[in-house]
């Protein structure tokens, strides 16, 4: 058996990984903030706040996707 020797390459690996991880969450996070400002302040126009909201998580959505084809691609 092989000793693993690959351990600066993991932690490069795992950094880009994580960091990756944390750009979706963090405009999730300011979406679904000012999101819940906006119903505080009318809580009668909650579905059209939501639908307001919808395309711009789609958005977040389909850039995690393309982050993560083009980490596949970078490290294959």
């Amino acid at each position: 058996m092989e000793p693993f020797n690959l351990w600066g390459e993991a932690f490069v690996f795992i950094g880009v990984f994580s960091i990756l991880m944390s750009i979706p969450c963090i405009f999730v996070v300011f979406l679904g903030r000012n999101m819940m400002d906006q119903i505080g302040y009318f809580p009668t126009k909650t579905p059209a706040i939501q639908m307001k909201i919808v395309m711009k998580l789609v958005a977040v959505e389909v850039m995690a996707f393309l982050l993560f084809v083009g980490f596949y691609l970078v490290f294959t």
